[in-house]
């Protein structure tokens, strides 16, 4: 138990901070953040509706037209094999892009079938459908890459494992 002097300071300590509580709250010292209720949200502003008028298709072409990839075979130009860098800047100062030609066919499931061989094998391919309409091509190719000597390798291994001979193509701006 404690001490009768021990229980007299510390009544007296929670008398003085029960009465400093009771002035605190009861002058108004401590207020609650009053919320002011005369604002408002401002009214929208007075913009009349913008109509947007549609375009005006012509349904009458028949001309077949089509549209020219990034990776037109008219945009790539083969490389001998010693004649270009293996990396750097054309003319322009934009960097090299390297193009594999693994097949190049005018059937598309042929094509889709070698492009499905050659990302089985862990090359990042796509076809690119090239030449007028009568006579369309479809060809596979491994890239885009910026390094020839990556593309000189997946050349060898492919002659190696599927027996096809690629070609090199660099991209022309």
């Amino acid at each position: 138990m404690l001490g009768k002097s021990v229980q007299v300071k510390l009544a007296l300590a929670l008398s003085v901070v029960l009465i400093i509580w009771l002035i605190v709250a009861l002058s108004g010292w401590y207020k609650r953040p009053a919320v002011d209720q005369t604002r408002r949200i401002p009214a929208a502003p007075g913009i009349s509706a913008i109509d947007l008028l549609m375009p005006q298709i012509d349904t009458n072409t028949t001309q077949d037209i089509v549209a020219k990839g990034l990776f037109d075979p008219d945009n790539l130009r083969l490389v001998p094999a010693g004649e270009a860098p293996i990396y750097g800047l054309d003319e322009q100062g934009m960097p090299l892009v390297w193009l594999l030609l693994v097949e190049e066919t005018d059937d598309l499931n042929k094509a889709e079938l070698a492009l499905a061989n050659v990302r089985s094998r862990g090359y990042k391919a796509f076809i690119q459908r090239s030449g007028p309409a009568e006579k369309v091509l479809y060809g596979v190719y491994i890239g885009p890459n910026l390094q020839r000597s990556r593309l000189q390798e997946a050349m060898t291994g492919l002659d190696k494992q599927l027996g096809i001979r690629g070609e090199l193509y660099q991209h022309v701006r």
